[in-house]
């Protein structure tokens, strides 16, 4: 699945034999678009720069579980 932001920034997730709704895709890239908008309107974040802020892969991370399957243990 892919998204292009209106200032042209793509995203793309990739999933594997998961079951996911187009609402539930649109709303991850949507949650995912907000923690780019943060972490890069940060005023110390260079632009073009890799985004090394730990909130912004704390944030992401949370997203990716949230639509991951629950480990069987």
């Amino acid at each position: 699945y892919g998204y292009v932001s209106n200032t042209q920034i793509k995203f793309i997730i990739v999933v594997d034999g998961l079951d996911l709704r187009e609402s539930d895709i649109r709303n991850f890239f949507k949650r995912l678009h907000s923690a780019y908008v943060d972490a890069t309107s940060n005023p110390f974040h260079v632009p073009g720069k890799r985004i090394t802020s730990p909130a912004f892969a704390e944030r992401v991370g949370a997203l990716v579980h949230s639509v991951s399957p629950p480990k069987a243990t």
